[in-house]
């Protein structure tokens, strides 16, 4: 098939290919009529999902049993296009499906699909599209919409496949197969190769060929006049663009009726001169190519797109300016790009589309006058262009942009003005935020319309951005000499825009400040919006919030904002009701998170007091470094609550992830709400100093969702569950859930539960236990407590954990050298305790060697981590270490070798190893 590896297509069971078929059909109503036909169907697919999965999508409308009996008299009965039995009934129930495609257009495009890389952007498969005129009579933006409907018709019949984002997709190689057979059986003759050495075909095939298609090819010379005259399509593409490629001057002239041209990530140093034949050439794409000079593109009159995706054109020709049917130019990452000819771009008048992204062209200034060594193009230009509808452009000096750049109507945009550094954040590989930092990143992809703004040391005349109230997604970063963004920039309140990012501007002391306007609700779209270093914001809504603002607001992070003291003030309990995630860190004075100032007759009792403060939708809550807070939420007027995190009326039912870091309370939970956290299943605690306990006993039954529990660096931790009340009997905590703990440095911490109690923890796949000097980790199957007969009320500590009731499902176990010993010195069960441990990291050991029986106790131990010890050697001892395969050594300086030199178990000692790592302490 082409394909560089060959794998075997898996066969599904007769009921597990049934269940396929019935949810691929996705019509419960058909099944009973058609029961017997279909059953055969499934049966003559012979178990590939290939197969059962489009003719199930082929036949979900069919309501007649004919065609139900004339799909299983086809796949009875394959055609002679069935050349390769592995192909059989897959080419059928493909075929099948292809037949049943609604419309020319989409069969035209499947067919394009089988031309294209074994995965593809749409944006590619668009310009081949227009190019082949699949679409007349339209504008680029309604055929950019008809494509998606069609290729997504295409996934819904599993003709294709999802790719690694949405605007990805690839072709199964037997699909990709059968669209080739179907081509050529409509007398589309197509050539497609992946990966060989150009080799070409005899004049006769060459004749007959509509397109070819030859990917990623390890070069070879290309041949002089080729006679294809009936091909419309040429896509070829090297694998290595460091390959010099010699087009021959005559290569086009016998290729005239060309309408699409693709030559990707190639050397070619010059076009030849027979292109200019070319006069039904629609799309044009070097992508990705060494081009050298391009004037000669200006003599193909017809061309509508001309792609030149990160090529390393240097200047862009005033003879390209002879280009005016062009409606699509992508000059997408030509870092090289500096000049663009005046007078070029305005002779573009059809222009529907330009990309200029990550293309840094030096655009003519205002009063720059003659000066200027050589002429250059100016943003005026683009200012009358009618059809113009989509506009992606990197704009470094702002004094380039004319007065009323952002007041016309674009579809979508990607406009980035100033510094074009825009640096991600650094992401830790060991910090308190790790696991949710992806959940607050802002993508840009994903808005029609994005403007970032970057001015290092100047302002920008607000004139200049007269319109931006289109925007939908709003980047500020830097932006010196605005001081309230909202009714400064749109006195609208922003009413498109759904995702703001401002960061690095210390001028700025409201993000909405709407004392002297009325009427206007802040941000009704907004969904995201994210806070960074902005030292000198008091207040992000000087008002009270209402209720219609912010009202879309699902994710928010604020970070570095010293002197904000909330986040909001809210008028009722009923604001911000889309509110999922928030992240508040690194803001010094920040003494609550929401404050609430406003009375609704429904949540108030006799007193005018707030009875419950429910934040319904917040699934995942992190606040880290927040020195000052006191509390999540309280009342302005209400009265003083006891000092915990979450007072008595705060109801949080539906969160999910818990990350608090450095919070100076005595007690996260309030005693008297344990079943307001009732679907928390991560919950993640660094560094609070002033807690003593982690959970009130009353409050365990209501965490039966809790799968992650991990605790660092909290120096005054004593239990992790408080006692309950006097006379109760021994409480049974049940973590049926949990899969990983993590206790790491907690100097204090004693036990799990200070009086008799009993735990479980079936679930648990990962443990660690490090630097917890006083905690008893684990007891014996004889492990017991006796009451004596004077009843005394002082009981000794329980171990944390008891070994049968944990160790079944463990995998990764972290643990100090103190819990070792325990481990292989103590009266413990030796069958089945670590049957699932693969992974082991031991720390802060003073031997000499590795502890004798560390490897025999850990039979089926794979990885073997080694860390902060004073080991001399390690395996001198000898013991299972043959079954090592990762071998991680940190921070051992005093390590001289790995086993003692001329010992017997010479180099086999680890003779399944793959991976060794070593850190030094520096």
């Amino acid at each position: 098939m082409g394909s560089e590896a060959n794998f075997s297509i898996e066969i599904l069971n007769e009921e597990e290919a049934w269940r396929l078929f019935e949810v691929k059909l996705g019509n419960d109503d058909l099944i009973p009529r058609m029961k017997s036909t279909a059953t055969h169907i499934v049966k003559e697919c012979g178990g590939l999902p290939i197969a059962i999965e489009p003719i199930a999508k082929a036949l979900r409308n069919k309501t007649e049993s004919e065609c139900w009996k004339n799909a299983l008299h086809e796949l009875r009965m394959p055609t002679e296009n069935n050349f390769h039995r592995e192909l059989g009934k897959a080419y059928t129930a493909i075929k099948l499906s292809y037949d049943a495609l609604k419309g020319e257009q989409l069969k035209k495009i499947f067919q394009l699909c089988s031309l294209m890389p074994k995965s593809f952007f749409a944006s590619d498969l668009f310009k081949y599209c227009i190019g082949l005129g699949i679409f007349r009579g339209i504008d680029m933006e309604d055929a950019r919409n008809k494509l998606y409907t069609l290729v997504h018709e295409l996934k819904d019949s599993c003709l294709l496949l999802e790719g690694y984002s949405c605007r990805e997709f690839s072709m199964h190689d037997v699909v990709h197969d059968v669209a080739i057979l179907i081509a050529c059986g409509e007398q589309k003759e197509f050539l497609v190769r992946n990966g060989d050495v150009w080799e070409w075909p005899d004049e006769d095939a060459l004749k007959k060929c509509y397109a070819i298609s030859w990917i990623d090819s390890s070069g070879g010379e290309l041949p002089e006049g080729l006679e294809c005259p009936q091909l419309e399509l040429l896509l070829l593409s090297s694998e290595h663009s460091s390959v010099d490629v010699n087009i021959p001057q005559r290569f086009f002239t016998g290729m005239r009726e060309l309408k699409v041209v693709d030559l990707t990530n190639m050397q070619l140093f010059s076009l030849p001169s027979s292109i200019d034949l070319l006069v039904n050439l629609q799309t044009l794409c070097l992508d990705y190519s060494t081009l050298g000079d391009i004037t000669i593109i200006g003599k193909l009159k017809n061309l509508e797109i001309l792609s030149l995706i990160e090529s390393d054109i240097v200047e862009f020709p005033e003879e390209l300016g002879k280009l005016t049917k062009l409606r699509l130019l992508d000059l997408t990452n030509c870092f090289h790009l500096k000049v663009i000819a005046p007078n070029v771009i305005a002779s573009f008048t059809r222009l529907e589309e330009l990309y200029m992204s990550n293309c840094f062209v030096e655009w003519k200034v205002e009063d720059e006058g003659s000066s200027s060594k050589k002429s250059k193009a100016s943003l005026d230009e683009l200012m009358p262009l009618p059809r113009l509808t989509t506009l992606e452009i990197a704009v470094e000096n702002d004094n380039a942009l004319p007065e009323g750049f952002f007041v016309r109507e674009l579809e979508r945009f990607k406009i980035l003005i100033g510094d074009r550094s825009f640096e991600p954040p650094v992401i830790l590989s060991k910090d308190w935020f790790r696991i949710s930092r992806s959940h607050f990143l802002i993508l840009d992809h994903q808005s029609l319309r994005m403007l970032k703004l970057k001015l290092n040391w100047k302002t920008i005349c607000l004139r200049k951005l007269q319109g931006i109230r289109k925007v939908e997604y709003l980047c500020l970063d830097k932006f010196q000499g605005v001081k309230n963004i909202l009714f400064e920039l749109d006195t609208q309140g922003f009413s498109q825009l759904k995702h703001l990012l401002v960061q690095n501007n210390p001028d700025l002391l409201f993000i909405v400040d709407s004392r002297e306007i009325v009427d206007c609700d802040a941000f009704p779209l907004l969904e995201l919006l994210s806070l960074q270093n902005l030292i000198n914001l008091k207040r992000i809504c000087v008002d009270r919030l209402s209720t219609e603002s912010f009202s879309e607001l699902r994710t928010m992070k604020v970070e570095n904002c010293d002197e904000l003291s909330n986040i909001f003030v809210l008028s009722t309990t009923k604001c911000l009701p889309s509110l999922q995630r928030i992240a508040v860190i690194k803001c010094n004075k920040m003494k609550e998170i929401f404050a609430i100032g406003g009375e609704e007759p429904d949540v108030v009792d006799n007193n005018n007091a707030i009875e419950n403060i429910e934040f319904a939708q917040i699934r995942y809550l992190s606040l880290g470094n927040l020195p000052e807070l006191k509390s999540f939420c309280c009342e302005v007027k209400g009265p003083s609550m006891p000092p915990s995190l979450f007072n008595g009326k705060v109801v949080l039912p539906n969160l999910e992830a818990l990350e608090l870091c450095e919070i100076n309370v005595k007690s996260i939970w309030h005693n008297q709400t344990p079943c307001c956290f009732q679907r928390l299943t991560r919950l993640i605690v660094w560094g609070c100093q002033k807690l003593k306990f982690m959970f009130y006993a009353s409050m365990i039954k209501s965490l039966e969702q809790l799968q992650h529990l991990e605790i660092r660096n909290c120096t005054g931790l004593q239990v992790i569950i408080s006692e309950g009340g006097p006379g109760q009997e021994p409480p049974c905590f049940a973590f049926r859930r949990v899969t990983n703990i993590s206790l790491c440095h907690l100097p204090e911490l004693t036990c799990l539960y200070p009086g008799l109690h009993t735990s479980e923890w079936p679930e648990l796949k990962k443990l660690e236990v490090f630097s917890c000097d006083k905690l008893n980790t684990f007891a014996s199957e004889s492990f017991s407590f006796h009451s004596n007969e004077k009843k005394q009320l002082h009981v000794p500590k329980q171990p944390f954990f008891s070994f049968e009731k944990i160790f079944p499902n463990l995998e990764e176990l972290g643990l100090s050298i103190k819990d070792i010993m325990m481990l292989l010195q103590g009266d413990f069960p030796q069958d089945h305790l670590f049957g699932s441990l693969k992974d082991l990291e031991v720390r802060d050991d003073d031997s000499a060697s590795v502890p004798i029986g560390l490897l025999e106790k850990f039979h089926g131990l794979e990885n073997l981590n080694l860390s902060f010890c004073s080991y001399k050697e390690l395996f001198s001892n000898g013991g299972q270490v043959h079954l090592i395969k990762k071998l991680e050594l940190i921070c051992l300086n005093d390590l001289e070798y790995l086993w003692i030199p001329n010992s017997k178990m010479g180099d086999s000692i680890l003779q399944n190893l793959e991976i060794l790592k070593t850190v030094a302490r520096s």
